[in-house]
């Protein structure tokens, strides 16, 4: 499995978080304001944009990236449709945990497009419209701390993102190396084995002619006749040495009498 695979597969993840996120953003709006207003449209247009892209383009950068924005716009959701209740300040946890499962796609850009849209959020909503995302009023010190937190968080798990893709990329660079050393070792027995069976062939010929030339000196030498000599030029020391041996034999017989 490479890394794009894992991105597609945590995008997907985040999509389906997205879509149920948008789906108690309405609920939430409902039951708190008694219908259905702003939070419940940003949600289920949030939610619409992501199905379309779904089918357009699921396996795209682009899909990955609107996934990330809806998941925190369904977050901006929940806090629109809470407003008026102590609950809406501890749903600001859902942006920190949205923005750890930006995290899952190990892209550090997913991670920095998450956080600035929760830092435009803060300070276009947050100091302009305060009780859509505060509870009991936002100010310059409250927005500040939320930034302070949110800078800690993304910088973490960029930092993490980043050394995990390396480490990721490095492990698959091991693998092709280990791959391509096996693929050398393969082809070395392979050629190992062709020399083999060619240097068989090589000896068997050699043993062929060794034992025409043998058998033909011996029978001429068994009817009394010393002209002929074997070959000693078969490219192998031990019977080229034995070859001169047995001419080194006739010679001495031929002379003998």
């Amino acid at each position: 499995m490479n890394i794009e695979t894992l991105r597609q597969q945590a995008s997907y993840v985040i999509a389906i978080v997205a879509v149920i996120m948008g789906v108690a953003a309405i609920i939430t709006e409902v039951l708190a304001q008694g219908s259905a207003g702003l939070g419940s449209v940003l949600a289920g247009g949030a939610t619409a944009a992501l199905l379309v892209m779904y089918v357009v383009a699921r396996t795209g950068q682009a899909f990955r990236f609107l996934a990330v924005s809806v998941m925190m716009a369904q977050v901006m959701a929940l806090l629109i449709a809470a407003r008026g209740y102590p609950f809406q300040v501890d749903l600001h946890m859902a942006f920190f945990a949205a923005l750890a499962l930006s995290a899952l796609m190990y892209d550090a850009k997913a991670i920095l497009l998450g956080a600035a849209l929760v830092a435009v959020h803060h300070l276009a909503l947050g100091l302009v419209v305060e009780d859509l995302v505060f509870y009991g009023g936002s100010g310059l010190p409250r927005v500040a701390l939320h930034a302070v937190i949110l800078v800690a968080e993304a910088a973490g798990l960029v930092w993490l993102s980043i050394t995990t893709q390396n480490l990721l990329l490095l492990a698959h660079k091991k693998s092709d190396e280990a791959a391509l050393e096996a693929q050398k070792v393969n082809q070395m027995a392979a050629e190992s084995a062709a020399e083999r069976g060619e240097r068989a062939k090589q000896e068997e010929l050699i043993l062929t002619r060794l034992e025409q030339s043998f058998g033909r000196v011996v029978a001429e030498a068994v009817e009394g006749r010393f002209d002929s000599r074997v070959d000693d030029k078969f490219g192998f020391v031990v019977f080229d040495n034995l070859a001169r041996s047995i001419n080194a034999l006739i010679d001495t017989v031929q002379r003998g009498l």
